[in-house]
């Protein structure tokens, strides 16, 4: 007997209200909880528009807008946590890599 037919079988013993009970549990456990997402696309698209200004620093962003930004990678992050915001985007803006250079010899 496989473990799926001992399930149904012991369900099948129980009263008609158990048996609703232990189907909607079941329907609750195929569904998984809803996580909110945030793939943060406008911080990234901030990023790219914005990154000649401010190489070098530590930013703080959320959605389009700056928080904060500065030499100090903990004061930025301290910035954007008194703000409330729960996981904030801190980056340091680096120059965007040039194509190397590659030598050929025979």
């Amino acid at each position: 007997m496989s473990i799926e037919e001992a399930i149904l079988e012991e369900v099948r013993e129980l009263s008609a209200e158990k048996q609703e009970e232990a189907l909607r549990l079941v329907r609750g456990l195929r569904q998984p909880p809803a996580v909110p997402y945030d793939d943060r696309a406008r911080e990234m698209r901030w990023i790219r528009e914005n990154r000649a200004a401010y190489l070098n620093k530590w930013v703080s962003i959320e959605g389009d807008r700056l928080i904060m930004a500065d030499d100090d990678a903990m004061k930025v992050y301290q910035a954007a946590k008194a703000e409330g915001i729960r996981s904030p985007v801190v980056v340091h803006i680096v120059p965007e890599d040039e194509l190397p250079v590659v030598g050929y010899w025979r």
